[in-house]
């Protein structure tokens, strides 16, 4: 019996974090089709571009380090 509501528990847990994680899913696609094109190309680019972009600007005194890359 003990093993019975265990399971029960744990399958219910495991729907509730599933619902929330689709949710939260659904909730970020809807923002994302109210973003313009740059906005959702910066959400997908890397953490560490930004970073590296960030310091290298900073170390060329301000100027866009993507403006030196050309086409």
């Amino acid at each position: 019996m003990r093993y019975a509501r265990r399971v029960t528990g744990l399958r219910a847990w495991w729907q509730q974090w599933k619902a929330k994680q689709r949710a939260e899913e659904d909730e970020r696609e809807d923002e994302e089709q109210h973003m313009s094109r740059a906005e959702r190309e910066f959400i997908h680019e890397s953490v560490e571009g930004h970073t590296a972009d960030a310091e290298t600007g900073a170390h060329l005194g301000g100027i866009n380090p993507n403006r030196l890359l050309g086409d």
